[in-house]
């Protein structure tokens, strides 16, 4: 079988077409850089043995989230960001007025986190283009003693030039106080699950990295944001970078953290104090590497062609 040159011509054009075709249309099938991070956090109270509820008293608490989700933008230098910002305050901090006996009517939860409409249904952050998406979401759940937080953070950078970024950041505390004449034992019972992945499609020019950290205690004086201070994080880097000497080392997919921490105070009568949980959640991912290979070789295939075709002529 004979090919004309003037077919290999055509079919090496061809090629080239495609290749170039693929090079401006890369579609987001083939991205494969992204981080994602979830967190599911219970604080459970109890009491001393011995002890009856009706000598503890709550004021509201406080909450803070601020959640948000970004992504590059086509042809422009800024972001389009969506973005909420979620506060709730039910009370005064020096000092929380009134502190009720421990009725709870729904639970610590609806004293913590209801909005001034009475609703836990938080509204999520989310960003898309074709660079890339993002989102952000929070949740609040809980009944009687315990409250949940869970938070959900993701981001696909795409190819062959994306970044997306996305973060939470969450404080909720509640106020208690001792309504006996007798010392009371309060305890604060904290469970946690918290993952972080990340993957980059090619390192080093693409990266992926996020961050969990989750911050509680009782006492006015507590820690906030250095991360020695965090007692459980999960750290996810691809490349793996170089984390703070307070932190574990960074792998691409770390174990889930999953454990259970114990806080304990003995109020003296008539004492105040409060309980606290900080959760940050941080991650981007970013894609800057060349052409995809099976690009290149297509290229190369066309120009083979064209070589070929040229040295059948010269012949």
């Amino acid at each position: 079988m004979t090919i004309s040159p003037g077919l290999s011509h055509r079919v090496a054009l061809t090629a080239i077409v495609l290749a170039g075709a693929a090079g401006a249309c890369p579609g987001q099938a083939a991205a494969a850089t992204f981080f994602s991070s979830f967190a599911n956090v219970t604080a459970t109270v109890s009491l001393g043995q011995g002890a009856s509820w009706s000598g503890l008293g709550f004021a509201a608490g406080s909450n803070f989230l601020d959640a948000s989700a970004q992504v590059a933008t086509p042809g422009e230098a800024a972001y389009q960001i969506s973005h909420v910002n979620q506060s709730v305050n039910r009370g005064d901090y020096a000092p929380p007025i009134p502190y009720d006996e421990v009725n709870l009517n729904g639970g610590i939860a609806l004293r913590i986190f209801k909005d001034e409409n009475g609703s836990l249904d938080y509204p999520y952050a989310a960003a898309s283009s074709s660079m890339g998406t993002a989102s952000a979401i929070a949740t609040p759940s809980g009944s009687g003693f315990s409250f949940t937080m869970n938070s959900n953070i993701t981001g696909e950078a795409f190819e062959p030039k994306g970044y997306a970024t996305a973060s939470v950041d969450w404080l909720a505390n509640t106020f208690f106080k001792n309504l006996t004449a007798d010392p009371l034992t309060v305890v604060w019972t904290v469970a946690y699950n918290l993952t972080a992945k990340a993957h980059a499609d090619h390192p080093p020019s693409d990266s992926a990295v996020v961050e969990t950290k989750l911050f509680a205690g009782i006492g006015a004086g507590l820690p906030c944001c250095d991360p020695k201070d965090a007692f459980a994080f999960n750290v996810a880097g691809d490349p793996p970078l170089d984390p703070p000497v307070s932190m574990v080392p960074v792998r691409p997919n770390p174990d889930p953290r999953i454990g259970e921490k114990r806080y304990e105070i003995t109020l003296a009568p008539g004492a105040t104090d409060q309980f606290s949980i900080h959760l940050t959640q941080s991650g981007f991912a970013e894609v800057a590497h060349v052409p995809e290979p099976a690009i290149v070789w297509l290229v190369a295939a066309g120009l083979g062609a064209l070589a070929i075709a040229a040295r059948r002529r010269v012949a």
